[in-house]
């Protein structure tokens, strides 16, 4: 037995480790979110993942035995004895079973996000003050742990302080300037009702949150979608809505995160293109819907549907302060005919709330 078949099954090891890992991130995801699925940890768990998982494992050894066994160099005195040996083409379809396992393993959750949408008209109440907190800690991805399943906990959000309001002139202006240039949009992304996720009075956060939320803001924006939503708009407004399942207070808690989930990534996406004429990013919490008649989830879907709301910028030098872009989203709001046509059918409980994220800390 000489050193190659030591070396070969190193060399498969590394390759069945790397390759996994570039799967995963080619799945907007990370290779040790496998862990979790394999202990039956993840947050969206299946009998489905978990036996492809273990499935990964046991090609993932047949890999690497394969690899040792192919190369063992066996010696032999008598030249009229043929040597066999195992076959090096198995070790390699074993890692090409595993790689495609993985992919079908990451592949996004398509509760998470949908293809289609319900418009009409409906009406909602003025927007509450910018100061107003989301009771209980919120981040970006996620909170404190509340279970061995869920990531790392973020810190709390850092809201901008509150500016004072324009004078009455000024305000006028806004609404003049405003009305032709903003225009609100709904995308085909559409929460799971279950998501983020809460323990307790947290939001932690997921791998299929993160997933989604990149496949939604892809940072190679191959067909130019994310610029076209973003670059060169005075501001961009991101809505957050729970739908009608559930306690009112943990919904309120979750559309609140869900806007600023998404106002995250986009400053994420901003942070990664410095060629983009950054707007400003501003969140809509818009709360949890009214009872309705439907009967599952599925048919709740609108009801938590991402909009994007957006003003053009009048030139391309011009600028306007957080407080600004803040007053004339609430002002877009406050308008009858625009709420109608921004909200549709939907209803919510509460007031809305309009505001701008603050950073990471």
């Amino acid at each position: 037995m000489g050193g190659g078949s030591y070396i070969a099954a190193l060399l498969a090891f590394i390759i069945l480790i790397g390759g996994g890992a570039i799967v995963a991130g080619l799945r907007g995801t990370e290779f040790g979110a496998l862990s979790d699925i394999l202990f039956g940890q993840a947050a969206e768990s299946s009998v489905v993942k978990l036996a492809l998982a273990w499935g990964w494992v046991i090609l993932g050894l047949a890999a690497v035995a394969g690899a040792f066994v192919s190369f063992i160099s066996e010696e032999n005195d008598d030249p009229r004895v043929q040597r066999r040996r195992f076959p090096v083409a198995l070790p390699l379809l074993a890692l090409v079973g595993s790689f495609g396992l993985l992919w079908v393993i990451f592949a996004p959750s398509r509760t998470l996000i949908a293809s289609v949408a319900e418009e009409s008209v409906a009406e909602k109440a003025p927007a509450r003050d910018l100061e107003e907190e989301l009771a209980g800690a919120e981040t970006e991805t996620g909170l404190a742990e509340a279970a061995p399943a869920e990531s790392a906990p973020l810190q709390p959000t850092v809201l901008e302080p509150a500016a004072a309001l324009p004078p009455p002139e000024e305000k006028a202006r806004i609404i003049e300037a405003a009305k032709p240039l903003t225009v609100s949009e709904e995308t085909g992304f559409y929460w799971t009702y279950e998501y983020p996720l809460i323990r307790g009075n947290k939001v932690v956060s997921s791998p299929e949150v993160d997933r989604a939320l990149a496949e939604f803001m892809p940072l190679d924006d191959k067909d130019g979608a994310v610029a076209r939503m973003l670059c060169g708009k005075a501001w961009v407004a991101f809505s957050g809505s729970a739908s009608e399942e559930g306690p009112r207070d943990r919904n309120e808690m979750r559309a609140r995160a869900r806007a600023e989930l998404v106002a995250a990534r986009a400053r994420f996406w901003l942070d990664r293109h410095p060629e983009c004429a950054r707007p400003i990013i501003v969140a809509l919490d818009l709360g949890q819907h009214s009872q309705t008649s439907a009967g599952d989830p599925g048919a709740t879907a609108y009801q938590r549907q991402l909009i994007v709301i957006g003003r053009d910028r009048q030139s391309n030098d011009e600028s306007l302060p957080p407080a600004a872009a803040v007053e004339e989203m609430r002002i877009f709001y406050g308008n009858a005919a625009m709420r109608a046509k921004l909200l549709g059918t939907r209803h919510y409980l509460g007031e809305a709330a309009v505001f701008v994220p603050g950073p990471r800390t």
